[in-house]
């Protein structure tokens, strides 16, 4: 199907988004009015009309699942060779450049960190607990694994004590010794990356001519 029949099936406004070369642009409109058709749309466009390079555009968004369907109708549009286009939650994002660049902060890890997934980010923090012989009434792992999360994210200290901290610190460690990431590091790390490495920093903003968010 012609680039110009998919741009048919979109309204004017849509269309006008879809086809705009170069600059900010910043689309508001409200559940279901089809603001992702009009992303991929654009994606494709750019690829197939304007001759953009699919690995230097980058899109995110928030579920594993638009990010394949999003990818997938980009490809329908633009072909197999949009295939490069770099489709991918935040998190998923944040995975491909750690594995190229952590090792840039010198914290331990190395490019071959595995990620654990909240469950065994809970699992850790209730070993830890119990390894430092704390009461689980009183120290209970899902509230203190989202005090470290928040702590992670904003630096805002709601832990009720030393003890709460301490599992902190435990945690942390264990992470490193054993080159693990949680969800919350994917994230971090890369934001830490990018602020304090402009090397890596210069790499990406050379390597994307276009970045697109669908929130």
């Amino acid at each position: 199907m012609k680039m110009q029949t998919w741009l048919d099936k979109l309204n004017p406004k849509q269309k006008q988004a879809a086809t705009h070369a170069s600059g900010p642009l910043f689309v508001v409109a409200g559940a279901g009015t089809g603001k992702t058709r009009t992303l991929t749309t654009r994606i494709a466009y750019l690829i197939e009309a304007l001759g953009v390079a699919p690995e230097s555009i980058l899109a995110v968004t928030f579920t594993n699942k638009a990010a394949k369907e999003m990818k997938d109708r980009i490809v329908e549009m633009a072909g197999p060779y949009a295939t490069n286009t770099w489709v991918y939650t935040f998190h998923a994002f944040g995975v491909q450049v750690l594995r190229r660049d952590i090792e840039h902060l010198k914290m331990g890890y190395t490019t071959k960190f595995n990620i654990i997934d909240e469950d065994d980010a809970k699992a850790m923090v209730r070993k830890i607990i119990k390894d430092l012989n704390l009461d689980t009434k009183s120290y209970k792992a899902n509230n203190i694994r989202h005090k470290i999360s928040v702590f992670k994210h904003l630096k805002i200290d709601y832990f009720e004590n030393d003890n709460e901290r301490i599992v902190l610190e435990r945690y942390t460690a264990d992470l490193r010794e054993n080159n693990l990431l949680d969800f919350d590091d994917l994230q971090i790390l890369t934001y830490k990356l990018f602020n304090e490495h402009a090397d890596v920093l210069a790499y990406y903003q050379n390597k994307f001519n276009y970045i697109l968010v669908d929130e």
